[in-house]
């Protein structure tokens, strides 16, 4: 969830504005400084409007941010990415006998017996 700050910012050709801060944390553990424009000073005339205003932005925020967290992967679904990509028709990298085969074992023995457990 985010938890950020609402600051007015001065500019120099134009009339002031409402940025909305926050901080998000990458994959790798960095942090990133994030701000947003929320409006003018003429749209939205004090700071206890602006904060409304951002209440409005952090729902979508925390949605953006819930996508691009990485989902576990169980090996069924690996499996089935592995097919529709590399086992298909329009792959010539292998060989036609190379193909059918590796979804036998795939569907005879690797899915039944690891389907069902998560990659991490």
């Amino acid at each position: 969830m985010q938890n950020g700050s609402v600051i007015r910012r001065s500019r120099k050709n134009h009339s002031d504005i409402w940025q909305f801060r926050w901080w998000e944390s990458t994959a790798d553990g960095k942090r990133i400084y994030r701000r947003r424009e929320i409006g003018t000073v003429e749209q939205i005339p004090d700071l206890e409007a602006a904060r409304k205003a951002a209440s409005l932005l952090v729902p979508e925020l925390n949605v953006r941010k819930a996508r691009s967290e990485p989902t576990s992967m169980t090996v069924a679904r690996l499996c089935s990415h592995f097919d529709q990509r590399e086992l298909c028709l329009g792959n010539t990298w292998r060989s036609y006998s190379t193909k059918q085969i590796y979804k036998v074992y795939l569907r005879r023995w690797i899915i039944p017996r690891w389907g069902e457990h998560l990659l991490v």
